[in-house]
């Protein structure tokens, strides 16, 4: 095995663990969260990104810095796993809040369309290739829980086609939905791609 095949293999599976982390960190937080304020259901959805944030994920959550997403847009500039930039996509909105860990790991939480939140977890900040599926991952918040966007149960009368299912693998990557996981598409459903291969990138994992 060549070195360049060797350190590929390494930054995966860092990616892997730094993403699994975070997803079972802010699952917890959830958890907590919903013991204190009820069924996320009944969570108020009219609220701006930070008033979410403030109300119900801060106590739970050890960020050492926290700002508007306008703050750091001048330093990034996030693409779609197809390499495409981002000038569409609920990060780039003002709506976005952000929250740092003390490892780096940027944590943007985006209330903006008053049916659910979207969680985005950037596992190394301000480094590069910042692209979703490689270091940036995209959750969302239902049902008492963290999901990955693709998950089964995540389809709204919204976002019907943002949506995937998690256990119809061929969904997850095939062409043909804007946010399937492979090298033509967005790539937001790869999360539930490497969560669905148990926090591991396959051989097709488009990277």
């Amino acid at each position: 095995m060549t070195l360049p095949t060797l350190i590929a293999k390494y930054n995966k599976k860092q990616t892997a663990i730094a993403v699994k982390a975070a997803y079972s960190m802010l699952s917890q937080a959830i958890l907590q969260s919903v013991a204190d304020n009820g069924d996320t259901k009944y969570w108020t959805k009219n609220l701006s990104s930070k008033q979410y944030y403030d109300k119900y994920l801060k106590k739970y959550l050890s960020f050492t810095s926290e700002m508007d997403i306008n703050d750091v847009n001048q330093f990034i500039t996030y693409k779609y796993i197809n390499g495409r930039t981002i000038t569409d996509n609920s990060l780039k909105e003002k709506n976005s809040y952000l929250g740092i860990l003390k490892n780096g790991t940027f944590i943007y939480v985006n209330n903006e369309y008053n049916y659910t939140a979207t969680i985005m977890v950037d596992i190394n900040g301000l480094k590069k290739p910042n692209q979703i599926g490689i270091d940036l991952f995209h959750f969302v918040i239902l049902d008492n829980k963290l999901y990955p966007w693709g998950y089964k149960g995540t389809i709204n009368s919204i976002a019907s086609d943002d949506f995937g299912l998690m256990d119809d693998r061929n969904k997850l990557i095939t062409p043909g939905a804007r946010f399937a996981c492979n090298k033509i598409n967005y790539g937001r459903w790869c999360t539930a791609l490497l969560m669905l291969d148990g926090w591991e990138f396959k051989d097709d994992y488009p990277w």
